[in-house]
Order: structure tokens, then sequence, then C-alpha cells
């Protein structure tokens, strides 16, 4: 059994959204909202790039870097980080795959991060006022050198030394992401490992281990596909999270067919995660709206603990 982690700091947590805007500087409230503390950070482009960047797959790869580097690797290739990513070790790295992991790659290697935490390490007494420069960063995104056929590990890349020093990571098993869904026959085939796969079942496993983990869980077991935030009134909820927007999609009936195929995903994950031979949680509800419209799914009864449990 493997052990995979996600980025899950705030910061992280912005650019899966798409909301970060390059070359631009942005803070994030780490503390309480009536205590504030600020962590300042930026994205800049190679040179003046101002393509637009696919920042929730990018994630998705950077936390794959960084589990791959956990493992041991001081290396990899293509094929080994596609299987981290999508879990399927059997999984080909056909020309497409490759050329778009690396382009990511590439991109993440010419990113540099700036990151200035000094204030948030300073309150969570991880750094003092003399060795604040420990805590003002500008680095590469990922820190790797490409070679031939692979890609050398130069460092831990800073943002996942930042998620370490506040222990902001999920871990989880390996087996978690080999989602599979019976057949007409009985059979079990697995689901193919598109981008927008990959990034939901690494998504609700997310959420499902903040879940487990949160000692007033009862009141957030729910994944809500679209509302309103609290805070702010912006769109927020699983759409939101995975940078998914109505405006992205030219007819209503495109939209629907987005919100259908997600939800349609969204349940065949959790049904894997339900299977009795697996049972990592006990069961799951459609919440509709009114109208019967399906705004979500709600997680009934326990998460169990996937380290505790046999992999089907």
């Amino acid at each position: 059994m493997k052990t995979y982690y996600i980025n899950n700091t705030k910061i992280a947590n912005e650019l899966r959204k798409g909301v970060a805007v390059p070359n631009q500087a942005r803070k994030v409230n780490v503390g309480r909202q009536d205590q504030p503390i600020y962590c300042h950070y930026g994205i800049r482009l190679p040179g003046s790039d101002t393509r637009p960047f696919d920042w929730p797959y990018a994630m998705a790869v950077a936390d794959s870097v960084y589990s791959l580097e956990r493992l041991g690797a001081s290396s990899f290739t293509i094929s080994q980080l596609l299987h981290a990513l999508s879990g399927d070790d059997a999984q080909k790295a056909t020309p497409q795959k490759k050329k778009s992991l690396e382009d990511i790659l590439d991109a993440l290697i010419g990113t540099e991060l700036v990151l200035d935490c000094v204030e948030e390490m300073i309150a969570r007494g991880l750094a003092t006022i003399e060795r604040r420069g420990e805590w003002q960063i500008k680095s590469a995104f990922l820190p790797l050198r490409k070679e031939k056929e692979h890609y050398v590990c130069l460092d831990i890349p800073p943002l996942y030394r930042y998620a370490e020093a506040n222990h902001q990571m999920v871990s989880f098993p390996d087996f978690l992401l080999h989602v599979s869904t019976g057949s007409s026959k009985g059979a079990d085939r697995t689901v193919s490992n598109t981008r927008d796969f990959i990034l939901l079942k690494r998504y609700i496993i997310q959420r499902l281990e903040i879940m487990r983990n949160q000692k007033n869980y009862l009141s957030e077991r729910k994944f809500i596909y679209l509302r309103k935030s609290h805070l702010n009134w912006s769109d927020a909820g699983v759409y939101a999270d995975l940078g998914i927007r109505r405006e992205s999609y030219p007819t209503d009936d495109a939209w629907m067919h987005k919100r259908a195929s997600l939800h349609k995903n969204i349940l065949n994950i959790l049904r894997y995660f339900a299977n009795e031979n697996l049972h990592y949680i006990d069961g799951y509800q459609e919440i509709r709206d009114q109208g019967a419209i399906i705004n979500g799914v709600e997680i009934l009864g326990k998460i169990h603990n996937p380290r505790e449990l046999n992999p089907i």
C-alpha cells in the first residue's frame, strides 16, 4: 500500500479553484474572521505568458509529484507520475496524456511562487522575527530538472514545505483511487481515468478526510453542488471548488449535461466507497432542492479510517 498526499492549505485550494490571477499579489486569511492572520502569495508566469492555465489539474499533478518524492523517488518518469495521479498502475501514457503532463510540468517548473507567510508562522510559533527570511520565499513552483525521459527532484516544492510545517496535508492510501463500478453483467471494471474523473475522486477523498477529522463533522457532511458563500455571496460548493462555471458552457443543454455527468460520477465514486468489501463510508443519499432538482449528496453514518480498511 502506498500513501499519497493532497496539499490542503488555503493557498492550494484557491489555486485549484482557478481564482488566483497571475502576476498579481493575493492574501488569504489563515486566522479567524475576528482575528485575521494573513499569508501573502503570488504566481509569476514565465515571461509575458498570460494564457489560461489549468490550475485544478496542475495542482493534482503537483500533489502527485510531492507524493512520489515522499515515497522516496529522486526522479520519476511520466508513466510513474500518471500512475500516482490516477491510482491506476496499468494506465498507459498515451502520446496525448504524455504531452499534457509534460506541458503542465514544464509550466510549473517555469512558474515562480512568491510566498510571504511570516505573520502566520510567527503567530503559530514556527518562526521568529530574526529568522523570518525562511518564510519569505521566491522559488520555482516545482523545483525539478527535466532530463531525457525523466524529471529529477531538486527540492521539496515550497507550497508543500509550507503545508508540512502547518500540518495541512491530507494523506490517504492509494487504493481509494481504484474506483470501479459494476457492469451490466455484475463484473467490476475500472472507470475511465479522464482528467475530470481524476480531479473528482481526488476532491472527494480530500473532502471526506477533512470531514472524518473534524470535531464538528456532523454539520459538514454534505457535498452541495451550488450555493452562495456566507462571507461574500460568491459562488461556492463543489462546482466552484473544481473551477466549474456556468459561463464556460455555451448553452443551457451543455450546462445541464455537465451537471448530470458530474452527479453520475460522484455516485460512482461514493458507491465504490460504500461497497461492503471496502466500507470507507457507511452510505450516502441525494440532496434535492425545491422542485426536486438534485443539488448534492449527503454522507450518512460513519467515515472510516482508510488505513484500517482492506483494499478491494
